[in-house]
């Protein structure tokens, strides 16, 4: 099994703050923390499952990367966008499931 190293860009780190700030609004800046924190902790679990799931045949999905993947976390509430080059599993974006079409 490769280990992949993952890569947040400034575009979905920015997202992670915004679900922050929204969590905020409805609970405690701890709770927002948590929450964050245990979302990417679940997304670096793509370190090493990256290479067991397959390119997504989504034109929603696709249209981020030519082969890009997805993986549900946080018990399916939200899609993780991501596709792998060499030795990097990249985010391309992080979406609530719901917006997700097949």
């Amino acid at each position: 099994m490769i280990e992949r190293q993952v890569i947040l860009p400034l575009s979905v780190r920015d997202y992670l703050g915004e679900i922050a700030d929204y969590i905020v609004g409805l609970n405690s800046p701890e709770h927002a923390v948590n929450y964050v924190h245990e979302l990417v902790a679940e997304v670096n679990r793509l370190s090493y499952l990256a290479d067991t799931l397959p390119v997504s045949t989504s034109p929603f999905v696709l249209q981020y990367h030519a082969h890009a993947k997805r993986f549900n976390v946080k018990q399916g509430v939200w899609c993780v966008i991501f596709h792998v080059e060499e030795d990097f599993v990249i985010i391309d974006r992080i979406l609530p499931s719901k917006l997700v079409t097949s």
